[in-house]
């Protein structure tokens, strides 16, 4: 099926024309075949530059086209042009911010053929008037192995390490058939996963989305009609939306000080079963528009007989002479991160504010009640905003619910699996699309430069999206608060035995009790509906505290953090053998794992301990290479716009205030110890 470029009769081509459905609008016309864009390439070690020694094309998977020059690649996309006489060619790249960067050296882009999501990050970018490339990893959000695997694609990504990325390969390197497959398969098994995506979610290349949330927001959208009035009433004006965004915090993520650099024998841990959806099915929410207090009313008194009263609060508010109320406590709740301006004097545990002279920052009225149980101080208010409490709109809750239910029945059933992990993928998407920015400035792409737009205010594009809203932001602000809330009763259940949370998670030691938080929630549901049967009949509540304790009783045999996003441990796996894994921010769990138990295990998991094998690359962007390139054996190679990955290593950290506080915890928990023995 592999045929190099130069030996392709183009005549034999031939493209269709993609039908639309009934109602379906586009001034595009496209072509009915997809195809697939991939490319090899070498480092060059000395430079931290790269090339590309050989490039892939798929037609539908009725042809592969390989070529190992940049001019052999223009001159297909010459004859592709001709055969689709005048119509469009959908072509996607699995990871398309990469392949952009070497295409900017041969073809100069235009700002309107490339839509940036972010600085480096395309989305979709046009070549030659009618050759689409989109991101197929945004579509999926999966890698290529993945994709190909979950969609069981003839053609899966075979292994990296079979080809061997170490080898130094240039255009005239003669690549073996395992090699040539191995491009092949990239490219043909991202052209099957796709349409089996599109059969999946019953789409054509007029519906099919450019990312994954997007199946959510149709969706929504659809769901959504018949509240227009509501969300226009209760969309924010620009003052409120900036207060939002100050407020908007995502989960809690902490380790307990106390524990921290610790190895910890038999550790329990216990998951909420579906958060954020369980939130926002069975939690209220500010409905109508968020009112602003007036100056006179401003005041400590009257927020919190708002919240008294019932009302959903947002508010910006100041502390001074900030402290724990209870120095002991493992979990502070105030985030640093989220501080308004400066925060002078603050004594931080981990990015969590204990102390402070002064402290200034937007919160919810249930952001406020876990403070107030925390912290002391001199309290003030600079702004209110509060509306009602009620439900979300049915049509968003009636979709959790669906998605819901779809996961939980479809659960382990055998030849339901992409059902199942659709259904999984919407649910946990449509929060992701509650907290979208809906002002987000455009990125003009000129000469290589990223640029943001700033020709349009941002309070201009916040009223630009609200004629099209279909949500509003405050809902996925109060969601997230509304998880914390759900998490710090987890947290207050372990009381000083947490060891670690993350956003609907607890970690700890002992024996805690989740049973009349669990039935409060299994209440909410049945009131709700939010709850739903497996495949052997046995229902599932959202909200609950689930347990992830194995055979032995425990989650982990072995546990040790030294803070957020930083803890390995040790499990045993369904057969009962040991083994060892780890979550740290920026190290493949795979690689990261294996290597750490080579080089001593949890003993080894310390402050300095260097990841050689991360399994991380880090990308160095050549806007200006130096031009052409001689080999030791004399082969020149042009060198254009590139992006060079490299590997790179993980050193794990803690800062100096952070070592001095394990320190002084760690003291004050031994003096504790010990009085506690001399008692008994």
């Amino acid at each position: 099926m592999q045929i190099w470029e130069q030996y392709v009769d183009y005549n034999k081509i031939k493209f269709t024309t993609e039908k639309r459905e009934r109602g379906q609008r586009s001034q595009i016309v496209y072509c009915h075949e997809i195809c697939a864009f991939d490319i090899e390439t070498t480092r060059i070690v000395e430079t931290d530059n790269s090339f590309m020694y050989v490039w892939q094309f798929s037609i539908d998977n009725k042809v592969v086209i390989m070529g190992r020059t940049w001019d052999q690649f223009l001159h297909m996309c010459g004859e592709l042009v001709k055969a689709a006489q005048g119509r469009h060619i959908m072509v996607f790249v699995h990871n398309l911010s990469h392949e952009f960067q070497f295409l900017t050296g041969i073809y100069s882009f235009d700002n309107d053929e490339v839509f940036a999501m972010e600085s480096r990050t395309i989305l979709h970018c046009r070549m030659f008037g009618c050759l689409d490339f989109r991101c197929a990893w945004k579509l999926s959000n999966l890698s290529l192995e993945a994709f190909t695997s979950r969609y069981n694609c003839n053609y899966k990504k075979r292994s990296g390490a079979d080809f061997d990325y170490t080898i130094f390969r240039t255009p005239t390197t003669k690549l073996k058939h395992k090699e040539m497959l191995y491009c092949a398969y990239d490219v043909l098994g991202l052209v099957e996963a796709v349409r089996a995506l599109m059969a999946l979610h019953n789409d054509n290349l007029y519906t099919l989305p450019y990312t994954s949330t997007g199946y959510v927001r149709r969706e929504a959208k659809k769901a959504m009609r018949p509240e227009r009035g509501l969300i226009q009433a209760s969309f924010p004006n620009f003052e409120v939306f900036t207060v939002l965004r100050q407020a908007f915090r995502g989960g809690n993520t902490h380790a307990n000080r106390y524990y921290s650099g610790e190895i910890v024998e038999n550790v329990h841990s216990v998951d909420i079963a579906s958060s954020y959806p369980s939130q926002q099915c069975n939690k209220k929410y500010p409905i109508g528009p968020l009112k602003k207090v007036g100056y006179l009313s401003t005041s400590r008194e009257y927020l919190e007989k708002l919240i008294d009263r019932g009302y959903a609060v947002l508010a910006v508010i100041c502390i001074d002479k900030l402290d724990m109320v209870n120095p002991w406590v493992t979990m502070p709740y105030l985030a640093y991160s989220k501080t308004i301006g400066p925060c002078p004097g603050a004594e931080l545990d981990n990015g969590r504010v204990m102390r402070a002279k002064h402290i200034k920052i937007a919160v919810t009225d249930l952001d406020y009640k876990i403070i107030m149980q925390q912290y002391t101080g001199k309290l003030t208010v600079e702004a209110i905003y509060y509306a009602g409490y009620d439900y979300l709109p049915d049509g968003l809750r009636e979709l959790n619910k669906q998605y819901f239910t779809d996961k939980t029945k479809l659960k382990g059933v055998d030849g339901q699996e992409l059902f199942y992990a659709k259904s999984k993928e919407l649910l946990n998407s449509i929060y992701g699309m509650s907290v979208q920015n809906p002002v987000r400035q455009t990125i003009l792409f000129d000469m290589l430069k990223y640029n943001v737009c700033k020709t349009v205010p941002d309070y201009q594009l916040l009223a630009e999206a609200k004629r099209g809203a279909f949500e509003v932001y405050q809902w996925g602000v109060w969601t997230t608060a509304h998880a914390r809330t759900a998490l710090q009763a987890g947290i207050d259940i372990c009381g000083d035995d947490i060891i670690y949370c993350d956003t609907d998670s607890c970690k700890y030691v002992g024996d805690h009790d989740f049973t009349a938080y669990n039935a409060d929630r299994v209440a909410e549901c049945l009131e709700s509906g939010a709850w739903a049967n497996d495949k052997d009949g046995t229902p599932h509540y959202m909200g609950v505290y689930e347990s992830e304790d194995n055979k032995s009783g425990f989650a982990y045999q072995r546990f040790i953090t030294l803070g957020a996003k930083k803890y390995a441990f040790e499990y045993l796996d369904k057969k009962g053998n040991l083994k060892l894994g780890i979550t740290v921010s920026g190290v493949s769990k795979r690689y990261g794992a294996a290597e750490l138990a080579a080089r001593g295990g949890l003993e080894a998991f310390k402050p300095g301990f260097v990841f050689e094998n991360s399994g991380k690359l880090e990308a160095v962007y050549n806007d200006s290479p130096a031009g052409d390139w001689t080999t030791e054996t004399g082969e020149v190679i042009p060198i254009t716009n590139n992006v060079c990955l490299r590997p790179t290593t993980y050193k794990i950290g803690i800062t100096d205030d952070y070592s001095d506080l394990l320190t002084l915890s760690a003291k004050q928990l031994n003096k504790v110890k010990e009085i506690c023995t001399l008692c008994r």
